[in-house]
């Protein structure tokens, strides 16, 4: 009997402890994502060689990885309960994120016109691109913007920085995933950080934040840009947007 109390104990203590460092394990999964789906860009890194890109890519490359390690640090303090240094750089974070939308998007205007005027894709094919990396920055900006407002409530403010994150691994998930081509299978991949958050969360509580559902929701709307992209609803506005600034 006395065993039993002290397993149980045991597993109590250790899905309390899960409980604690899910989000840093969900940010460190996000992350592995990220380093897997642009693995050639960081390999070129790790072997001390400059990756072949425009210098604003280099410098967006930088900035992404910053915004994942100051998410992870922050999750850090959260963890060990340092409160009071988690609202001092979150103050910091909050800044630091607007700064990368804004740079986000010049990357999301720029790189398709770039490879056209490089000859790397055509018009249609630049038009299509742009709505995809625009459509990540709005993406982005809207959860990001939810998890800036919601700072005096830490349940919601969390998960929506966590939804902020989970939207930029799109291009890396597409990269991992386009080789399977199994129908559902991006999406499922593309919004796992989010569907191992709310595992993990009902270690203690079966309660899901509706936060979830509505950033899901948002999520969905927004992918819904892959059945329009290379049709006429968008091409005629996305190819005189590239022709306007590549000139």
């Amino acid at each position: 009997m006395a065993q039993t109390v002290v397993t149980g104990l045991g597993s109590l203590k250790g899905m309390q402890a899960l409980h604690r460092t899910r989000f840093l394990i969900v940010i460190l999964y996000l992350s592995g994502i990220v380093v897997a789906g642009f693995s050639p860009y960081f390999l070129s890194l790790a072997s001390f060689k400059a990756p072949e890109a425009h210098w604003l890519i280099h410098i967006h490359a930088a900035c992404f990885v910053g915004w994942l390690l100051l998410l992870f640090e922050q999750a850090r303090r959260m963890y060990v309960r340092d409160y009071r240094g988690h609202l001092r750089l979150g103050a910091l974070g909050i800044r630091y994120g607007f700064a990368m939308l804004a740079l986000g998007l010049v990357v999301a205007f720029s790189v398709p016109v770039m490879r056209y005027q490089a000859g790397d894709r055509t018009l249609d094919q630049a038009a299509e691109f742009l709505l995809f990396t625009v459509g990540d920055m709005v993406l982005f900006g809207l959860l990001f913007f939810a998890a800036a407002k919601t700072r005096n409530r830490p349940a919601l403010h969390k998960r929506f920085m966590l939804m902020a994150a989970t939207a930029l691994t799109f291009a890396a998930s597409v990269r991992l995933m386009s080789p399977f081509q199994i129908p559902g299978l991006f999406l499922a991949f593309w919004l796992s950080p989010i569907l191992l958050m709310m595992l993990l969360d009902t270690i203690k509580s079966s309660k899901h934040h509706m936060v979830y559902g509505a950033g899901i929701v948002l999520m969905l709307l927004l992918y819904a840009r892959v059945f329009v992209a290379g049709s006429e609803l968008w091409l005629p506005t996305g190819r005189a947007i590239i022709q306007l600034l590549a000139f």
